[in-house]
Parts: C-alpha cells; sequence; structure tokens
C-alpha cells in the first residue's frame, strides 16, 4: 500500500518533533518562541499556528493532540529515554490537565513513567505529588505500582519507584489488578518476577496479608512463585521461606481448575518438582505438607510424574521424593505412564534406582518404547539386557519398539535400529494396528531418514510391496506429508529412488481411493524433480482417476503455495488434463477456486479460459461465456471473493461481467453478488451495436433498474434481465 506523506501541519509530525528534542530548551523554542525565531535560526520548518503561547486552549490541544495510541505529548514525553524533570514540569505548568488526561486504555502519563526504565525517581515523585489519584488508576488492569513491578524482557525492576510508591499510598497495594475477567493482586505479580527484592514483597504482604489468601486465575501467590519459574537459588529459597511462614497452609492449597492444563488440582509441590527446582525447595513444601507426595492433580499425576518429566532430574532430589512415597514408582496417571517412562531421558543412575526400587515397572510396555525413542544408549542396552523381553513388546496401537525408534531423531539412530533388529529380527516385519511396517513408519517420518530406510529395505527389500490398510506403500507414505519445505525435499528424491528401485512396480499401485503415490506427490510437495521421476517411471500415470480425487492434475490444483511448477510441468505433459471433469471433483479449476492458492487459481484460468478475453485480463467474461465449463458458479465466487478488480471491467462493447452473467446458466446467487458488487452495471445501456433486432422484445427491458442494496433484481429481475443481455451471447461456433 502507497504511504502518503504527512503534512508538516499534522500535530503528529509537530509532536514527533517536539519529543526527538526532549529537552527544555527546545520545548519552549518549539512551543513558545513563534515563527520569527523559527525562521531566523533556520532550524526546523514548519509553521506553528497550531502552537501560539498567548492561546492557553491551542497550547493546551498540543500538549494533548493524539499521538500514536492516543498518547499525549505529555504520555510520549515521559516515555522517553532522556526526559528530565525541568521538561515535565514545565509542560505540567503549562497544562496541569495533561496528568489527567487518559488515553482509550486508562492509563496516564504516570503508567508511562513508571515502565521507563530511565526515568528519574524526582520524575515519578514529582507526578505524584501534583496527581496523587494516578496512584489508583488502571491501565490494561495494571496500576502504576503494577507497572513498575511487571519487568518484561530486558526491563530493570525499578524498586526505588515501588519503594516511593509503598510509602506515598500504601492502600494501593490493595488495588486489584487484571482485565478479561480474571482479577489479581500486585502480590500474585511480585511472585511471578525474577528481580523483586525480598524487602519489596514483604513490605506489600505487611500492608495487606490478605493477599495471600487471593487468587489469581485459581491460583494462590505461592502457586505463582513455581508456576512461572523464574525466583531461582537463594533468593527463591529465601522467598518461598517468607510465604510459608506468612501463611502455612498455602502449601496444602490446590489450585482451582480452568483451562490450564499444566496447573489444574496442583498442589505447590507438584508444580515445583515440575520446574526441577532444588533439594532444598522441595524439603520446604514437603515438611510443610507431608501428604502432598501422596496427591495427585487432576491428571493422576504424583510429585514424582512431575519431577521425572522436568528434565533436571537428580538422584539426590529424586531419592528424597521416592522415599516419601514409594508406591508412586508404579502408579500409572490418567494418560498410562509411570514415573520412569518420563524419566527415561535421566542418566542411567537414574534409571537403574528407579528399576531397582520398583522390578514391576520392567513389565511395563510404555517403558521399553519411551527409551527407544529417547533414552541414552546406555539406558536402552540396560533396560534390553536386564529384560530382554522387552524387545517384544507391543503398545495398544500394535506398534513394536522398532516402530517407535523409526520415529525418533537419535544422533546414533542406525546404530540404535540395529542393536535392536539384532535382538529381535522378526520386529521389521510386524505391523501395527493400521497395518504399517517400520518401513511405512520410516517413509512416513521422511525427514533425515535416508540411512534408516536404506537399512530397513536391506534387511526386508519385500516391505516395499507390502500395504498398509489404507491400500498404500511405503512409497505412497513419503509424499504423504502434512508440510514440506526445501530441505526436506532434498531427502524425498533419494529415499524415492530406494524404494523404486526395490518395488519398480510400486509407481502403478493404487491405493484404497485409487490414487497412485504421483496423486500424493502432486498434492503435498513443491519439487517438480520429484514429480518427474515418478512419471518417468510411469508416463500414462497422469491420465489415472481417482474416483474420490481425480487426475494428479486435480491434486496439483488444490496447492496453497504460490510455487507452479508441478502444474506447468503437467499441463505441458498433456494440456486436456485441465479440462477433465470428475463428477463430485469438478475440473481442475474447480480444485482451484475451492482450495488453491492465487497463483495456481489465476495460473488455472489462464490455462482453461482462452481467446482475447482472457489476453486481456477480462477473466469473468470469458467465464460466463464459456460453453464448455461447468458450474460456472464455484470458480465465480472465488473470483468475486477474492479478485474484486476484474468485476469493474468493461469489454470493448462497454459489458460488463454482469451482462455475461445473465445470459449464462450461472445462477440467482452469482448474479446477485455481482450486482452488489458492481450496482452501475446494472444501470449501463446495452452498445447499440449488440442489440437484437427484436425491438419489441428490449424495449420491455430498457429501464430496468438494479438496486445494489437489496442485492436482488427489481421488476422481473432474471428473466427481463436476460431477455435484455440475450444479444450478448457468445454466437455458437
Amino acid at each position: 500500500m502507497k504511504r502518503t506523506r504527512k503534512s508538516k501541519d499534522d500535530p503528529a509530525v509537530i509532536l514527533q518533533m517536539l519529543i526527538d528534542r526532549c529537552t527544555l530548551d527546545s520545548m519552549k523554542f518549539l512551543l513558545l518562541d513563534g515563527e520569527a525565531k523559527m525562521a531566523e535560526e533556520k532550524k526546523v520548518e514548519f509553521p506553528l499556528k497550531l502552537l501560539q503561547s498567548h492561546l492557553t486552549t491551542e497550547v493546551g490541544h498540543s500538549i494533548l493532540a493524539a499521538h500514536g495510541d492516543d498518547d499525549s505529548l505529555l504520555h510520549q514525553v515521559c516515555y522517553h529515554p532522556n526526559v528530565t524533570l525541568d521538561v515535565v514540569r514545565w509542560l505540567v505548568e503549562l497544562y496541569p490537565e495533561a496528568l489527567r488526561h487518559q488515553t482509550s486504555y486508562g492509563w496516564v502519563p504516570l503508567h508511562r513513567a513508571c515502565i521507563n526504565d530511565h526515568i528519574s525517581l524526582e520524575i515519578v515523585e514529582y507526578m505524584i505529588n501534583r496527581y496523587p489519584e494516578a496512584l489508583r488508576l488502571q491501565w490494561r488492569g495494571k496500576t502504576p505500582l503494577a507497572c513498575a513491578i511487571y519487568c518484561y524482557g530486558h526491563r530493570m525492576l525499578r524498586d526505588d519507584i515501588v519503594t516511593s510508591i509503598l510509602g506515598k499510598d500504601p492502600g494501593c497495594v490493595g488495588v486489584r489488578i487484571g482485565e478479561g475477567g480474571e482479577e489479581s493482586t500486585v502480590v500474585h505479580l511480585v511472585c511471578k518476577q525474577s528481580k523483586i527484592p525480598l524487602n519489596v514483597v514483604k513490605k506489600m504482604v505487611q500492608i495487606w496479608p490478605g493477599s495471600l489468601h487471593e487468587r489469581e486465575d485459581g491460583r494462590l501467590p505461592l502457586h505463582n512463585l513455581f508456576y512461572h519459574g523464574r525466583y531461582k537459588g537463594d533468593t527463591c529459597t529465601e522467598l518461598l521461606d517468607f510465604l510459608l511462614k506468612s501463611y502455612p497452609q498455602s502449601a496444602s492449597v490446590s489450585t482451582v481448575p480452568n483451562n490450564h492444563i499444566f496447573n489444574e488440582s496442583a498442589l505447590p509441590l507438584h508444580m515445583a518438582c515440575r520446574r526441577g527446582e532444588s533439594l532444598d525447595i522441595i524439603k520446604m513444601l514437603g515438611n510443610a505438607y507431608p501428604e502432598a507426595f501422596n496427591s495427585i492433580d487432576n491428571d493422576g499425576m504424583y510429585p514424582l510424574h512431575h519431577y521425572c518429566l522436568s528434565g533436571k532430574v537428580d538422584l539426590p532430589t529424586m531419592v528424597y521424593i521416592v522415599e516419601k512415597f514409594p508406591v508412586a514408582l508404579e502408579r500409572h496417571n490418567h494418560f498410562g505412564f509411570l514415573p520412569a517412562s518420563y524419566a527415561i531421558r535421566a542418566s542411567l543412575e537414574i534409571v537403574r534406582f528407579m528399576i531397582e526400587r520398583a522390578p514391576a515397572t520392567a513389565q511395563d510396555t510404555d517403558l521399553f518404547h519411551s527409551a527407544a525413542k529417547d533414552s541414552s544408549d546406555d539406558v536402552l542396552r540396560y533396560l534390553l539386557q536386564h529384560f530382554p523381553e522387552g524387545a517384544k513388546s507391543r503398545q495398544m496401537s500394535g506398534e513394536t519398539i522398532l516402530h517407535s525408534c523409526v520415529k525418533c531423531n537419535h544422533r546414533h539412530k542406525r546404530e540404535r535400529l540395529l542393536f535392536l533388529m539384532d535382538l529381535y529380527p522378526e520386529a521389521i516385519k510386524m505391523k501395527d494396528e493400521k497395518g504399517n511396517l517400520p518401513l511405512h513408519v520410516a517413509a512416513k517420518y521422511s525427514y533425515s531418514q535416508t540411512n534408516s530406510i536404506q537399512l530397513l529395505l536391506s534387511r526386508f527389500p519385500f516391505g516395499t510391496k507390502v500395504q498398509n490398510s489404507e491400500g498404500r506403500l511405503p512409497l505412497h507414505l513419503v509424499f504423504d506429508l502434512s508440510y514440506s519445505s526445501h530441505e526436506l525435499e532434498k531427502f524425498l528424491l533419494d529415499i524415492e529412488k530406494q524404494l523404486l528401485s526395490a518395488n519398480p512396480g510400486g509407481v502403478k499401485q493404487l491405493d484404497d481411493s485409487g490414487r497412485l503415490p504421483l496423486h500424493f506427490a502432486c498434492k503435498n510437495i513443491k519439487s517438480v524433480e520429484n514429480v518427474q521421476y515418478l512419471v518417468q517411471q510411469y508416463p500414462s500415470s497422469i491420465h489415472v482417476v481417482s474416483p474420490k480425487h481425480g487426475l494428479p492434475i486435480h491434486e496439483a490444483s488444490k496447492s496453497r503455495d504460490e510455487n507452479t511448477s508441478i502444474l506447468v510441468y503437467l499441463y505441458g505433459l498433456s494440456n486436456e488434463t485441465v479440462y477433465t471433469y470428475v463428477a463430485g471433483i469438478g475440473t481442475p479449476l474447480h480444485c482451484a477456486s475451492r482450495e488453491g492458492g492465487d497463483e495456481v487459481f489465476q495460473l488455472l484460468l489462464t490455462m482453461v479460459l482462452r481467446g482475447k478475453e482472457v489476453e486481456q485480463g477480462l477473466f469473468l467474461h470469458a467465464l460466463f461465456r464459456d460453453h464448455d465449463l461447468q458450474d460456472k458458479n464455484v470458480v465465480a465466487k472465488r473470483i468475486l471473493g477474492d479478485f474484486h478488480a476484474h468485476i469493474l471491467q468493461r469489454d470493448s462493447r462497454g459489458a460488463a461481467p454482469l451482462h455475461a452473467a445473465v445470459a449464462s446458466d450461472v445462477g440467482r446467487e452469482t448474479i446477485e453478488r455481482l450486482i452488489e458488487l458492481d450496482g452501475e452495471a446494472g444501470t449501463l445501456s446495452f452498445p447499440s451495436e449488440s442489440r437484437s433486432s427484436s425491438s419489441d422484445s428490449l424495449s420491455s427491458c430498457d429501464n430496468l433498474v438494479f438496486s445494489s442494496s437489496s442485492l436482488s433484481l427489481q421488476s422481473a429481475p432474471e428473466r427481463q434481465l436476460k431477455c435484455a443481455a440475450y444479444s450478448l451471447r457468445p454466437q455458437a461456433g
């Protein structure tokens, strides 16, 4: 979109110049000294008619002029990194009401000052003294105190400002903050941060002890300490000690169920374990509420489950948690997992400890599948050497641990696959509940799987001929992608060649929906080289029709990507395929109308609609006058929705798309949409050279009026308009 240059009279331009020169001298110079001095100094060139020093209203208007998110000049100045007290004082004395000016979000200049890392304390105190009521006002649910506390990104905490505000108005601690129906307190807020000094927290709690009992989104301040997990080391320990001493019962309080998954009905100990907190923290919470170790949250998770999930497991803390409630080692959560399944990424020392304390966990199927995907080599070897039957374990989905291993991205994946296949050779021939061999899974998860597929083929080449429950070969699944990228497709051609080398006939194999591997490739990938290789192996494949999906070119027409190389390639092989109509699907143009990207759709329009009108870009005219294309409404809907420029075009005779539409077999909905978007077309006179010789039939339609607001045709609409437009029909032959 073309940008328009702002006038020098624009208040926003003037304000920006004032802000950029945020010193007292420049403020006075720009606001008060007038045009004469400005012309003399020749520093800035813009008129000051808006800013006359002798008109208080004009000066006030300048200070309050909207800028950005309707900030006033004082808002902007208070957020400037180089602002000084003399500038703020001078603006406030010039127009005191500026301190009270609220934006549409409800913030006053003091809010801006409190989120400025560089502002001096004396400026904030000056503004508070001049307008103390501002301390109780909220901006997006935050008071100035909350703004000073809220440390996002690299913002520094201004604890001097926080301390000053608490000294001037201690009661502002009790002002509830929050928006969108979720109330909170500043004590909840400080427990989210990692830069709040303990003395500041203590002072707030002393002012309002009841804040420790309040909930924010179902959580107490103690929950927030671990929900966000930003406090570390001694600071976290000291703050936890203070919170527990101030409200000991909080260790036994669960969060109120809400829309979050992680913290539904969770105790502080659950949250601390999930964050992988230190042994000291775990002990403090455990001593405050010992029953927490045998408590579960809404997901059936014990603290031990959460700790194993944290990824920060150490042996002393693990031993302590297990000793408090050993039975948790053998308890499944609601997802069916034991704690050991979550700890599988930990060291061998941790896993061995858990298995030795609860040998029954080694009978758990998910333990071995988790190890095949996520554990280190020494953990996997330890489990299978001590429990070799685990190599034969199968999940509810029928997957073997070889299936699970194929899905992983382990750096020693080849060695791991060899180890598993040597340990249990029959696994390579086993199918899951969907009929997939490990080779199918490797093809489906084809990113960086070249070596894996090569290894699986060397052990079981017949796998390339095995169809799954949907009738698909591994070759189909190579191209059955949910996403694609240039990096991924670099691997696909090599994988494709490996699979076809082992099973050349796979390129002709139809799945249960009647699709070839070529259909999947045309729909899901961007690289034309992969498609070319498939077509070279089976040239007739471009004419194979799937009852539910059409030709390969139908699938290519559904691409949302702007890369049209595959479509151009298929069209070059057989241009008749773009006219192929399949019941329930239509032509490739219909597929593009419903699902394709703009580039794909426009390219197909030029392929299907031919003649001078297309060359001139009159796609709607050409569409409505095309005799052969069925279901024009589908295509017209896409053009009318996304390509408005075509709607107002006129052909060489002055006819609008509307005239061509009513002379064709399009539906009433399309005609009414044309009238809505191009109401003028209904009032246009038809070109004299195109009128029918039957003047009587036309004269009854000459005064036909269209209403773009009613979205309908007046005066026996469709019948009369078709009569009037009869002469615009393309001549047969």
